[in-house]
């Protein structure tokens, strides 16, 4: 099966299902990241999602594994491809990973008030990459 192929028919690529720990085989319910709201002096903003262990965090929001690179992106609209920014460390904090076995960990972001404080909605989206064999 190829990578961008949605083999289970669940609406998610087998890339994105194997990067986040999901079969890519069998229809999957909940594989994709979650964002909350938290109230805990000012609001911040948790994106978590799951990844494979043992890779290297580029910067904050450009994560390598292997021949995967995982993205993370915020727009203030859902619009075309050019308004989505890799996140910045101005943007965002990475919490402790959490190992929850399998080769996968649990990521945690909080967006700062600096991401949310432009008055917009915001937006944010794992984006995941196969870097193409030579």
């Amino acid at each position: 099966a190829l990578p961008n192929e949605d083999s289970d028919g669940d609406l998610l690529s087998n890339l994105s299902e194997f990067a986040t720990g999901s079969d890519p085989t069998a229809p999957t319910a909940d594989p994709w990241p979650a964002g909350q709201m938290v109230h805990s002096g000012s609001p911040e903003f948790h994106f978590q999602f799951e990844r494979l262990r043992g890779g290297v965090e580029i910067a904050l929001g450009h994560y390598e594994v292997g021949d995967l690179t995982y993205w993370i992106e915020i727009s203030p609209s859902l619009g075309a491809n050019g308004e989505w920014q890799i996140l910045t460390d101005t943007q965002a904090v990475a919490a402790d990973s959490v190992d929850i076995g399998g080769g996968m960990e649990r990521t945690d972001y909080r967006l700062t008030s600096a991401a949310m404080s432009s008055g917009q909605q915001q937006f944010v989206r794992l984006r995941i990459e196969l870097e193409p064999a030579p």
